[in-house]
């Protein structure tokens, strides 16, 4: 059985002037405005656009031929609001909160050898 990866690209397509028809390996079809890319319009051969084999990215050329490749999850978090909400609570599960970090700076304090040289190591003075 081949498991349904929800970021995965079974197509990609241009449409002008400035949006990309995508399709998801879960059946997920819909437009991407391209300037929620962040990517200027005008330094991009758009047209050149197409999914990797595998799926996991599209690929466009920069206006000098070099690849431009942008990855197929970033892509859905974009037109996807559910599975931006997962990748959103699952970031927020990792960070701390203050009162974690509180308590690792107080249950973990830092070696004591970490003192045994001055300072001055670390200006940009003492690099001269």
């Amino acid at each position: 059985m081949i498991a349904i990866v929800p970021e995965q690209l079974t197509h990609a397509t241009f449409v002008a002037p400035s949006t990309i028809e995508l399709e998801f390996g879960d059946g997920l079809r819909c437009p991407l405005a391209i300037d929620l890319l962040g990517m200027p319009l005008d330094r991009i051969d758009w047209p050149t656009l197409e999914a990797s084999p595998g799926g996991e990215k599209i690929v466009v050329k920069g206006i000098k031929g070099d690849a431009v490749p942008i990855d197929a999850g970033t892509l859905r978090y974009l037109v996807d609001k559910k599975y931006a909400a997962r990748i959103d609570k699952s970031l927020a599960s990792l960070r701390l909160s203050r009162d974690e970090l509180a308590e690792m700076a107080r249950d973990n304090p830092p070696s004591p050898e970490w003192y045994d040289e001055s300072g001055d190591d670390f200006t940009r003075e003492s690099w001269k």
